[in-house]
């Protein structure tokens, strides 16, 4: 990973890992910070309303939710503004297929990283309109 665009962007980062802690997540691997490097950071028992869930880091800040079936997952994956790239890790290929077709993003990687892009491929995202209306309609 390569370092962080500026001291700004560092303190930001250390902003929405300080609010998710206090809003209930779970530090599972605690990185450094020296400088403008961050190695990675992973939070466990992330709630879809956090801060860490809600706002797009641009650091290496891994917020994991815990999806209760296939379902529920694929609700967790759209209830974002944010829409750019996606991945979904499976072993039923197939399956994964059929799931990545339900997710709201300009693209999905399957089994690949979700910055796996090329640069003679389109690139675009999508958003939901309405998240209030997607949780209510859950």
């Amino acid at each position: 990973m390569g370092p962080i665009i500026n001291g700004k962007q560092v303190k930001n980062i250390k902003h929405l890992m300080d609010n998710g802690i206090s809003q209930g997540a779970k530090l599972a691997l605690k990185g450094e910070i020296q400088g403008n490097i961050i190695s990675p950071y992973i939070f466990t028992e992330t709630d879809p309303e956090s801060v860490l869930a809600k706002e797009e880091s641009f650091g290496p800040i891994l917020p994991v939710l815990k999806a209760q079936d296939e379902t529920h997952a694929l609700f967790l994956a759209n209830y974002t503004e944010n829409g750019l790239s996606s991945a979904v890790c499976t072993q039923d290929y197939e399956l994964g297929w059929k799931f990545a077709l339900g997710i709201e993003a300009g693209m999905t990687h399957i089994n690949d990283t979700s910055v796996d892009d090329q640069t003679i491929a389109p690139f675009g995202g999508e958003k939901i309109q309405d998240r209030d209306a997607l949780m209510t309609s859950r």
